[in-house]
């Protein structure tokens, strides 16, 4: 496996951000605005799956959402209310820009939640506009650093098409659905009495208590998206997937 240099170090970068723009201030909005109809892929996801809703304005960002939804460190999701102005010092003119989200997620119990300033971009569209953006997310960069744990991040569709997000279109339609409680308690106890199992093989262990497996994958995808089974998320779900008890973000 190659290792990809550096070819700038962090302090350059930062001296390289300060010297694209200056006087940069941030407000923010108390209401997200409504979805733009600038795609015809845009609406509302619940993020995270008990939170408010949430809006996306193209396909890769209902994807970004999709995986924030199932991902259980994540506390908060606001769709652009975060607004940064700053001037541009090559022009002097004084911009602005909206990026698409700001994320809160929990690292570890107890300590404070951190935030990603968050651009949701295909990397075809990146490549296209990387001259005319570059202030804007120099802007971002520039305010994320002068906040406390804050970190500014460009979402592409290289991330965007990973297993994660494959996992996570399977798992967010079941978790807001209804399931039989009664399965979900026998999954955990035999998931609890072995050190770890294979999807199909805990599959099997429910049919043999004579309920139909069209009910018992429902309850597993249930659980994988809600912590009370863990699973690699780096990996598709396959039959062949081993899950195991709990998760140490079990919500």
């Amino acid at each position: 496996m190659s290792v990809r240099k550096q070819t700038m170090s962090p302090f350059a970068k930062r001296q390289k951000w300060a010297s694209l723009v200056s006087d940069v201030v941030a407000e923010w909005l108390d209401l997200p605005p409504e979805p733009r109809a600038i795609s015809a892929v845009r609406g509302k996801l619940r993020v995270p799956f008990n939170g408010p809703l949430c809006a996306f304005e193209s396909a890769l960002e209902r994807d970004f959402l999709t995986l924030c939804r199932t991902e259980l460190r994540v506390q908060a999701v606001h769709s652009k209310q975060l607004v940064i102005h700053f001037t541009d010092t090559a022009t002097g003119s004084r911009r602005r820009y909206t990026p698409d989200f700001v994320v809160e997620v929990v690292t570890g119990e107890g300590s404070a939640p951190e935030r990603f300033v968050v651009e949701v971009k295909a990397s075809q569209d990146l490549w296209r506009t990387r001259r005319e953006r570059r202030q804007a997310y120099a802007a971002a960069a520039v305010w994320s650093l002068s906040q406390p744990s804050t970190t500014f991040v460009i979402a592409s569709d290289k991330l965007l098409g990973s297993a994660w997000v494959t996992n996570a279109r399977l798992l967010s339609s079941h978790m807001e659905m209804p399931r039989d409680l009664v399965i979900e308690e026998l999954i955990l106890s035999i998931v609890r009495s072995s050190a770890e199992i294979k999807l199909s093989e805990l599959v099997d262990e429910v049919a043999r208590w004579g309920y139909h497996r069209h009910f018992i994958l429902p309850v597993i995808y249930f659980l994988l998206a809600r912590g009370g089974l863990w699973f690699d998320r780096a990996i598709p779900i396959t039959p062949s997937t081993w899950v195991s008890f709990g998760s140490p973000w079990r919500v």
